[in-house]
């Protein structure tokens, strides 16, 4: 087939290796055409309560008629209108924040709270600017073991492994 590639829906599925899964689907094809099958995918909705807009949700369909929602991509060789047609259908893609493309600073590693402080403040003292800094999910296993999960308290009254 002439379909140029796209991306799987569920990054968590990929496998490298896996060819079914790997650039599966696309909008662009060198047949000109291309036929998006989006019957299975949620949609938009409001969530009554939720401080987002939108939210994606399963589709709600009524089981006794077959539905079907797929879009065709009819535009010959013009790839560029091809992908102008997505995104007048799906809507503009956002561009990341500024500070996604500077430094990021990440270590899966227990850092204490002055540890991150003085790592901080080494960046200021050397002038590089830093971004972003990753606090890695380890902290709570590491230190903390099972009182996580029994909801044990610390010296200071808050649950062990909770720094907010």
């Amino acid at each position: 087939d002439g379909i140029c590639g796209g991306m799987s829906l569920q990054c968590e599925d990929v496998d490298s290796h896996r060819q079914d899964l790997h650039c599966a689907m696309g909008v662009i094809s060198r047949d000109g055409w291309t036929l998006v099958d989006d019957t299975r995918t949620g949609v938009w909705a409001h969530s009554p309560g939720s401080k987002w807009p939108l939210w994606s949700v399963p589709r709600e369909a009524d089981k006794s008629v077959p539905q079907v929602d797929w879009y065709l991509f009819a535009y010959g060789l013009d790839f560029k209108q091809a992908l102008q047609d997505y995104v007048k259908l799906s809507g503009p893609i956002p561009m990341l924040p500024k500070f996604a493309l500077g430094l990021w600073y990440s270590r899966w590693f227990g850092y204490s709270d002055l540890e991150m402080r003085d790592i901080v403040q080494q960046y200021e003292d050397r002038g590089i600017p830093l971004d972003v800094l990753v606090l890695d999910m380890d902290w709570h296993t590491t230190f903390y073991g099972d009182a996580w999960w029994k909801m044990e308290k610390d010296q200071a009254g808050q649950q062990k492994g909770w720094t907010g």
